[in-house]
């Protein structure tokens, strides 16, 4: 009796310890994955926003670029009509479309412009129409508004993202609100040379249901010559705690550190 008890004993205990072990494998999936889910956004997002960008210069101005000498040629732009108000561009990346960090686009992006969006007051309206970066589907929109120049004598702007993310049958909401601060290019004939600074709160939706919000603790830098993120710490508060987010120190790099309990885990932005 004494033996089949002790068995019994150490099974159960094994089973404890089996369960422990899941468990913390499980936590550690959903640390990987409030991070990756980011890094996800971030890649996605770094797929199209550059040709976005182009169009939100002032194209009343003689130095500015011409968006159209740096977009890549698999690019179909159709415009109603430069300096004309308000101005409706798509553009079409077809089937397959690869940009300038090996992203392959596909289906339509649509923008539509009230204003000149140096100026105060100015829309922006981006809208997506079955587009895709590599297998992540995107859908919904972006709103941003121009909130004119601050003292620094740089454009800033409001930025409402309500867009959808599907990947692999899984689809993540975000809605974020963010103040949009343009650093520096702005000044510049060169399209790439962009330097943002962005902070703002919002949602994620993770395909479980669970809510994620998201909070700028330190404003992020997006510099478009590197083409990540630079700079910035971002505080994330789900069911399962907790998780900051460190772009790092402007040092260009696709690195991003999660910090979770004590914990450090390292990300690639690029994947």
């Amino acid at each position: 009796m004494k033996n089949i008890t002790g068995t019994i004993t150490l099974t159960f205990l094994f089973s404890l310890v089996v369960l422990s072990s899941c468990r913390k494998q499980d936590q550690s999936n959903n640390d990987i994955t409030a991070a990756t889910n980011e890094a996800l956004f971030m890649a996605t997002e770094r797929g199209y926003e550059d040709e976005v960008e182009l169009f939100s210069r002032s194209a009343s101005s003689s130095d500015q670029c011409n968006p159209l000498d740096y977009l890549v040629d698999c690019i179909e732009v159709t415009d109603s009509g430069e300096d004309m108000y308000p101005r409706d561009i798509t553009l079409d990346f077809g089937s397959g479309c690869e940009g300038p960090n090996g992203a392959v686009r596909s289906g339509m992006i649509h923008i539509s412009i009230s204003g000149d969006m140096m100026v105060e007051g100015s829309v922006r309206t981006v809208t997506f129409d079955g587009f895709q970066v590599n297998n992540t589907q995107v859908a919904g929109s972006r709103i941003t508004t121009s909130l004119g120049v601050n003292g620094d004598g740089n454009p800033m702007y409001t930025r409402v993202i309500n867009t959808e993310f599907t990947r692999n049958g899984n689809l993540l909401t975000r809605d974020l609100t963010q103040t949009v601060t343009w650093l520096s290019g702005h000044e510049t004939a060169i399209c790439g040379d962009n330097v943002f600074q962005i902070e703002g709160t919002g949602s994620v939706v993770r395909p479980n249901g669970n809510v994620v919000t998201r909070t700028t603790v330190e404003p992020v830098i997006i510099d478009r010559v590197c083409g990540y993120p630079v700079q910035g710490v971002i505080l994330t508060n789900a069911p399962m705690g907790e998780r900051t987010i460190d772009f790092g120190d402007g040092t260009c790099d696709n690195i991003a550190i999660v910090y979770v309990n004590g914990e450090e885990i390292e990300i690639s932005l690029g994947e």
